[in-house]
């Protein structure tokens, strides 16, 4: 019988924020003297995830509401479920846990905390360990940080687990470098340490948008197989601060480690830019950790992060694509097609004359813009037409949008400027 539950153990959410951890621990020691009880907040403890996968059979104890919110998959095909509040039984390889889970805070972003209730410290250590890194191999190595929240995204890791650098056209010898530059970082440990300089490295990969910096870095991820904490954004309805030390903690967790901070002249506001800074470069010791930024707009950062290497190290720059850039591209895409679909090699260096200042970006949409047409028109032979044609719509697309954006803006946002001269 469990006549006390609510009355305590929920209850325990009336105290204030900095009580209610010790008031649970102190009520579950009360209500079950016989078992050790490990309270944690760890966001790669998803019960819900590990007992859908199968893992676990889990199941509410009687009389105690389950407080249950819904969202859709990352596929937006399946509707899941997460517990808010709950007090579950959990049978695992033949044994018998409790997890009390309970949240507070705002709405947007609750603190989610678990207690694991087992016979042994050992067994609570051993199932915490086994549901933190629960799935392939992939999903478990990275961790997204969105609203406050991190969470694990499947289709990012499926997505980094099918990136190669074979399919990435990028120019000279910028892919060696990065890798090499990474690579080194990881392997050379004793050098840091023997010449006393902090383990630790910034990479940071500019170019205008479009221009292959996130496959790049998709497919570096892949060749790193390294735990990575992967910011989508900072900010939320809680402190945007908080979310920073936030999530600089838990990569300095997981270390070695890659952190990644996409679209970062986004991500950083000039009111929290000192806390950042701090996180980055500050007292905290990030060793062992590997943070890696893109912008497509170097300029809207502040020179304090841009310029002094200690936060980024070395800059990566990302041109648009030149000639030999896009005959390679435009090589890849026919050795992908059926002997009808492909361009001729005459259509091949039609299109590369025709595009000079398009972005990775655009040279795909034109393919697939000829594509559709083609199946349309399935005529051998008509691919050259359909991409010439897509060629002069997107030029003039492009051109449109220039003029809309102003002298400023052109080399930012389209791929028009000094850099794709050829």
């Amino acid at each position: 019988m469990l006549p006390c539950l609510e009355t305590t153990v929920f209850e325990a959410l009336e105290k204030p924020l900095s009580a209610i951890n010790l008031e649970v621990t102190r009520v579950l020691a009360r209500l079950r003297p016989a078992y050790t009880s490990v309270a944690l907040e760890i966001s790669a403890f998803d019960l819900d995830d590990f007992a859908r996968a199968g893992r676990c059979a889990v199941s509410p104890l009687p009389n105690v509401p389950v407080h249950q919110r819904a969202y859709l998959d990352e596929r937006q095909t399946k509707l899941l479920t997460f517990c808010m509040q709950a007090w579950r039984k959990v049978e695992w390889e033949g044994q018998t846990l409790e997890v009390v889970t309970l949240s507070w805070g705002n709405d947007t972003c609750p603190e989610a905390f678990h207690w694991v209730l087992a016979r042994s410290a050992e067994l609570a250590h051993r199932f915490i360990v086994a549901v933190c890194t629960s799935g392939d191999l992939s999903a478990e190595r990275l961790l997204v940080f969105e609203n406050g929240v991190f969470r694990k995204s499947r289709m990012l890791a499926e997505s980094v687990s099918q990136a190669r650098f074979e399919d990435v056209v990028l120019q000279g010898t910028l892919a060696d470098d990065l890798r090499a530059d990474a690579r080194r970082f990881f392997e050379r440990r004793a050098f840091y340490e023997a010449h006393r300089l902090p383990w630790k490295r910034g990479l940071l990969l500019v170019g205008p948008p479009g221009n292959g910096k996130t496959q790049t870095l998709k497919a570096l991820l892949h060749e790193l197989q390294r735990p990575t904490v992967y910011v989508k954004s900072f900010h939320s309805r809680g402190e945007t601060e908080d979310n920073i030390r936030k999530v600089f903690e838990r990569a300095r967790q997981a270390a070695p480690a890659v952190m990644v901070l996409e679209d970062l002249d986004c991500l950083v506001e000039e009111r929290c830019r000192s806390v950042f800074l701090n996180e980055l470069d500050g007292f905290a010791l990030n060793s062992g950790l590997l943070v890696i930024a893109t912008t497509n707009h170097p300029e809207k950062l502040d020179r304090s992060i841009l310029d002094r290497p200690s936060r980024f190290d070395r800059k990566f720059h990302f041109p648009l694509p030149g000639e030999g850039e896009r005959r390679l591209y435009l090589a890849r895409w026919n050795a992908e097609q059926r002997e009808v679909m492909r361009l001729s090699a005459a259509g091949v260096e039609a299109v590369v004359k025709a595009t000079r200042g398009f972005t990775y970006a655009y040279l795909k949409e034109l393919m697939l813009s000829a594509a559709l047409r083609w199946v349309d028109d399935a005529r051998p032979g008509a691919m050259d037409g359909f991409s010439a044609q897509a060629a002069r719509e997107l030029s003039a697309q492009m051109a449109s949008a220039a003029v809309l954006l102003g002298p400023v803006e052109k080399g930012r946002t389209i791929g028009f400027s000094a850099e794709c001269a050829e």
